[in-house]
């Protein structure tokens, strides 16, 4: 029973690590032009994500709230 807030204080830790190391990840893709096309295919994947949450918080689209 005192697992599920152990699990959620990691959850959210883990969450603020994962927010903080993003802009570094990004960094070492252009620091290395090997890597564009990776830094290419993830800037796509976070744009798509971003257009997906907004248009969910508007209420339009496919994945709106019922």
């Amino acid at each position: 029973m005192r697992l599920f807030p152990i699990f959620l204080a990691a959850s959210v830790l883990t969450a603020v690590i994962s927010a903080t190391l993003f802009p570094v990840g990004l960094l070492a893709y252009a620091g290395n032009p090997e890597n564009l096309p990776l830094l290419a295919a993830n800037v796509v994947l976070l744009a798509a994500i971003v257009l997906l949450w907004r248009l969910r918080s508007r209420g339009e689209g496919p994945y709106r709230s019922p």
